[in-house]
């Protein structure tokens, strides 16, 4: 039994057989990742049946960083040194039950279907040369889950196992939905959904439309597909798959494995990703497969904001029509749950799927052991499901109007929301990816309507330690940026957002999420005062020199890659009191030193990404190879905005020769200080109507370079 307890240990072969030569044929299990992907991929081009969570791309990418799923060998059968016949990903019972019984088990691909790759030409060769190593790795069975009980690959073993005097014997089995791509869509519709749903279905889209035009939309080249993955991740993350931490985009190993898989199955035609629009917002994205002529239909993300109009149900009704008018494609897997309410009542074909155990030796009183074993882990487990089920729901119900009220538009992981706020930075997650107006072309009139001493801009390629004086700067105007942000080399910031009613909504109504679940009825309640929005656009490679900001934020990303790097403010060694203040009251930048790079923490971000950024501590960004849009979600509490007054006053006697304590270390003073500064400030607000003398102050108070990005403005 230890023989296969794992199965990263290859095991030395005793005898000839016909793979002697075959590559790995040293051991009778070979490591998944040593096979070749070549060989791999050829004999999914001449499988007996199609299986999209088996090709190459796909299991290897989960292989490698999928939780819980890596670790897999491959059960092979060769022809020859350079030609695969057939192949089963693989695990030791004991990985897959924690039951040490001496079988192998289907390596599980993240999909619902672990059919063998079986080359058509050679099925019963195949079959005979898996059974074989499987033998002389020391198994007495093999047990493959979620596998085609009506197709070639299951009809070649049982074949086999006849001739040996030996049967497979299922141990569960269901039925799911799949679709008849080659008949008429409209008809197939009409038949399974009736007139009367596909009209509701109608109006329910045009409710949708009333957000925008509804459209849908495939990707399918590689830089299609790497946009569009980020676009589903963000959307499946929203539903209650985020709320109960499920979702891929949760877990870095998760969201690793399908971009990879994604992307590489991309380059070979062989994955799309559909996404339905209302407008620029995506609203719903699915993640299809392709494999010779069949489709798989993996994963669904929705915008639960828009459930009452049915969105997922609206996707699949678009992917029905896609695929059957695709030729190529003849029949489409589910891959969902027996009886699933959304696609089982859509599409009426049903396919047959179970686990079935596969004895290796005729009478052998360890397949009756390991059926058993199974039938008994069954039985103790199913009342234990269903209890947890039971348990679940009842707290999401009374959940429900307490911490999920964040999950409507911003998440945090381990509930760093109410363990680290406002205290330290953390990663959040957030729905607003995709939002229509943080589009570009929005984004383009907003930058066309906002004063233009709100606007700041300039190259993008600058130092992480950047001269303020010597900031290179961009010969277009601002909706010239932004129109041309992919290829302008361009760094660009709006500020005041809010000064638009709808992008004061928007930001209202994010906050208002937070200070809900932190036990808040209000924004002022929460603190959360003074709210200012400010977009960032910047082109792909681009730097945000060093810098501290005078407000906490929610920073959320909304397209793109970005690198977020954050310092501890309270490390003086890292910018001192005399830096902050010149940071707040001058300008932004602070001269950066790399030998704290390892003091930092990054937050490497994608849409849907996003972190909290507490008051003052420093930080630079970087954007990847595409172009960036970002929000700054920002707050002024009443304690921020007494440290900013105390810091501009400061700045202020110091430009006049009379050095100043930092805020805090004379309370008294501060005071009084505080008192005559708002004052004055109260008394010259009205003059900050305009916009020249807005300039005028700013010079005042910050100096000869405070304009600097306003030339020829």
């Amino acid at each position: 039994m230890a023989d296969i307890a794992d199965t990263s240990t290859v095991r030395r072969a005793s005898g000839k057989d016909a793979d002697a030569r075959a590559p790995g044929s040293g051991g009778a299990l070979t490591p998944l990742a040593d096979i070749s992907a070549s060989h791999w991929r050829a004999l999914s081009m001449r499988a007996a049946e199609p299986n999209g969570y088996y090709l190459p791309e796909w299991e290897l990418a989960v292989n490698a960083s999928a939780p819980g799923r890596g670790n897999a060998a491959a059960l092979g059968a060769w022809r020859d040194a350079s030609t695969l016949i057939g192949l089963v990903p693989v695990v030791s019972m004991w990985c897959t039950y924690r039951i040490p019984l001496p079988a192998l088990v289907s390596a599980d691909p993240y999909g619902t279907l672990c059919t063998p790759l079986l080359d058509r030409d050679m099925a019963a060769e195949a079959v005979t040369g898996i059974l074989r190593r499987a033998r002389r790795a020391g198994a007495h069975a093999l047990i493959f889950r979620a596998t085609s009980l009506d197709g070639p690959a299951m009809k070649a073993f049982t074949d086999v196992l006849h001739r040996g005097g030996m049967q497979p014997l299922v141990l569960q089995s269901h039925v799911r939905a799949c679709l008849d791509a080659t008949g008429d869509a409209d008809a197939l519709l009409r038949e399974a959904l009736g007139a009367k749903k596909l009209k509701e279905l109608r109006r329910q889209r045009n409710r949708l439309a009333e957000h925008g035009a509804v459209h849908f939309d495939v990707a399918r080249t590689p830089a299609e597909v790497a946009a569009a993955i980020e676009t589903f991740l963000v959307l499946e993350a929203s539903g209650w798959k985020g709320q109960r931490g499920t979702a891929l985009g949760q877990d870095e190993g998760d969201a690793a494995f399908i971009r990879r898989a994604t992307s590489a199955l991309a380059e070979t035609g062989q994955c799309e990703i559909v996404i339905l629009r209302a407008g620029e917002m995506p609203v719903a994205a699915a993640i299809v497969l392709r494999h010779q002529d069949r489709a798989f239909y993996f994963k669904l993300g929705v915008d639960e904001r828009f459930a009452k109009f049915s969105p997922g149900v609206q996707l699949t009704l678009e992917l029905t029509q896609h695929l059957c008018a695709d030729p190529a494609i003849t029949r489409v897997d589910s891959t969902a749950s027996p009886d699933h309410p959304m696609i089982n009542p859509i599409w009426r074909g049903r396919l047959a799927i179970g686990d079935v155990l596969i004895p290796l030796r005729r009478n052998d009183p360890v397949v009756a052991l390991v059926r058993a074993a199974l039938a008994l882990r069954g039985a103790i487990r199913e009342p234990a499901r269903r209890m947890v089920h039971l348990i679940r729901k009842r707290q999401e119900r009374s959940q429900m109007n307490t911490l999920t009220a964040i999950a409507s538009v911003i998440t945090a992981d381990h509930d760093a929301l109410r363990r680290d706020f406002p205290l330290k930075p953390f990663a959040i997650h957030h729905k607003l990816a995709g939002h229509p107006l943080l589009t570009l072309p929005r984004i383009a009139q907003l930058a066309s309507e906002l004063p233009r001493d709100l606007i700041e801009y300039n190259s993008g390629k600058v130092a992480i330690s950047q001269d303020p004086d010597a900031i290179p700067s961009v010969d277009l105007d601002p909706v010239e940026v932004v129109k041309s942000i992919e290829t302008a080399g361009a760094w660009m910031v709006l500020k005041r957002v809010e000064n638009s009613p709808e992008y004061r909504a928007l930001l209202e109504d994010t906050l208002l999420s937070v200070a809900r679940a932190r036990g808040y009825n209000s924004l002022l309640d929460a603190g959360f005062e003074q709210v200012e929005g400010f977009l960032f656009v910047s082109s792909p490679n681009s730097t945000t020199p060093f810098h501290l900001d005078s407000e906490d934020n929610f920073f959320v990303h909304i397209h793109g890659e970005k690198f977020f790097t954050i310092f501890d403010n309270t490390d003086r060694s890292i910018v001192s009191d005399d830096e902050i203040e010149r940071s707040m009251t001058k300008h932004r930048n602070l001269k950066y030193d790399e030998s704290i790079a390892p003091r930092g923490t990054e937050f490497h971000l994608f849409a849907g990404d996003g972190c909290y950024v507490p008051y003052q501590w420093p930080h630079w960004v970087r954007t990847a190879g595409s172009f960036s849009i970002s929000m700054a979600i920002t707050w002024k509490t009443r304690e921020v905005r007494r440290m900013n007054d105390l810091h501009f006053f400061n700045s202020m006697l110091r430009g006049i020769g009379m050095p100043q304590q930092p805020p805090g270390k004379q309370p008294v003073l501060d005071a009084v200080k505080l008192a005559f500064y708002r004052t004055v400030t109260t008394a010259i607000k009205p003059l900050r109507a305009s916009m020249a003398m807005r300039r005028v102050l700013r010079r005042i108070a910050l100096g000869k370079r405070a304009n600097y990005y306003l030339k020829g403005a």
